[in-house]
């Protein structure tokens, strides 16, 4: 199951990731969502699209939560989660900074995920008990204390978190 998902998830991701490319610095109609500065463009809505189309296909009667088109109905144990253009304001303001975000939950835990940026072309796959991947090789880290200091670690808050007291 979890391989069949897992070149679900790829196929889709690589597919709307490639949609994504060619419309990059293209007219697109943008609009605010909500009101705390995100934004939605028509890319947004037809990757997402793209990826529940692959999805749906193959796994009818999973639950699905994407981010714009919301919840399937469906009750499930395996949910999957969509952000079908995870930074489309960057996507809006023509920085090359975004990707594609698909993640598969197994009774509330997640067990794949896969992240494509297409604008480098790198694939990002996690699955549960298997290990992550870049491009097909595997990632791995060393755990020394020396190491783990020299890290850089990056975070980006969505506009509504940002206005939250924890995240001050």
């Amino acid at each position: 199951m979890i391989n069949e998902a897992k070149s679900v998830a790829i196929a889709a991701a690589l597919e709307a990731g490639n949609y994504m490319k060619r419309q990059f610095l293209q007219p697109s109609f943008v609009h605010e969502k909500g009101n705390d500065g995100d934004l939605v463009t028509n890319v947004d809505f037809e990757c997402e699209r793209i990826i529940l189309q692959h999805i749906t296909e193959t796994f009818p009667t999973h639950q699905i939560q994407s981010e714009e088109f919301g919840d399937n109905g469906y009750e499930s144990e395996w949910l999957w989660l969509i952000d079908p253009l995870d930074g489309t304001n960057n996507f809006a303001l023509d920085l090359p900074l975004f990707s594609v975000s698909i993640s598969l939950m197994y009774k509330k835990k997640a067990v794949l995920s896969v992240i494509y940026e297409p604008m480098v072309d790198q694939l990002y796959c996690a699955i549960e008990d298997e290990g992550s991947y870049v491009n097909n090789e595997r990632f791995t880290m060393t755990r020394t204390e020396k190491e783990l200091r020299q890290l850089s670690v990056a975070w980006i808050q969505g506009h509504h978190v940002q206005r939250t007291r924890e995240a001050v």
